[in-house]
């Protein structure tokens, strides 16, 4: 589902409030009842919110699968892959992570000569096809929600690839710092390829900010750049 502004501006503010009626968000992005409840009819079958008696809730982004994530904060990752397009150079071998922020990187990747991605990311791999970008998808088991490879198998291969710069996403980020996320098998193919990575920079959302989960990734002082949309 591609978002247009008015459904970008129900998901930010479910984001921020976790729940509103139907008469609020009218009143206050000025549409017709009419109107907001089509949009809630089509986002609920997306996966983006729920419904409930006249109310909007927000849906937990990070349970969905990565092809319902894409569009959630969706000006804001192409606004954050903007800012790290700035650390491409021709004839580099970039590293994507599975995330959904740093699909929109695939693009900028284009723009440069001599360029080649590694990644455990199925769609990165498609999306790389449709640029004709040479592409070296890691091995492992595959996990359909991210559409990606984990696993002992994509850990080992991305422990021996050297890359000029690698990009990721994770599930948050503290200010004091601390980087974490929800999946023990993500983290592991994340620190497997920052350990020989030129350069390693993460990409949050404001989604992303002052939350915490499970397995700590690094702190911000063991990578190269934190972008952040502020």
């Amino acid at each position: 589902m591609n978002l247009n502004e008015r459904q970008q501006s129900i998901l930010n503010i479910l984001r921020e409030r976790g729940k509103i009626s139907v008469i609020s968000l009218a009143k206050e992005l000025n549409y017709s009842e009419m109107t907001i409840r089509r949009d809630l009819t089509k986002m609920e079958k997306a996966g983006l919110l729920k419904r409930s008696h006249g109310m909007a809730l927000e849906n937990d982004i990070n349970s969905q699968p990565i092809t319902t994530r894409s569009f959630a904060q969706d000006s804001e990752k192409r606004k954050l892959c903007k800012k790290a397009s700035q650390y491409l150079t021709d004839k580099m071998m970039v590293y994507l992570d599975s995330s959904s922020t740093c699909l929109y990187l695939v693009p900028y990747i284009a723009e440069h000569k001599d360029m080649c991605i590694f990644t455990n990311s199925v769609q990165v791999l498609l999306s790389a096809a449709n640029f004709h970008i040479p592409c070296y998808l890691t091995g492992g088991k595959y996990f359909e929600k991210d559409m990606c490879l984990l696993g002992a198998q994509a850990e080992n291969y991305a422990e021996n690839i050297n890359v000029d710069i690698a990009f990721f996403s994770c599930a948050g980020y503290t200010e004091d710092g601390r980087i974490t996320d929800d999946s023990e098998e993500q983290t592991a193919v994340r620190l497997a390829v920052m350990k020989h990575a030129g350069k390693s920079i993460m990409l949050f959302d404001s989604t992303k900010k002052n939350v915490t989960y499970a397995f700590t990734v690094c702190r911000e002082e063991d990578i190269y750049k934190m972008i952040t949309v502020s």
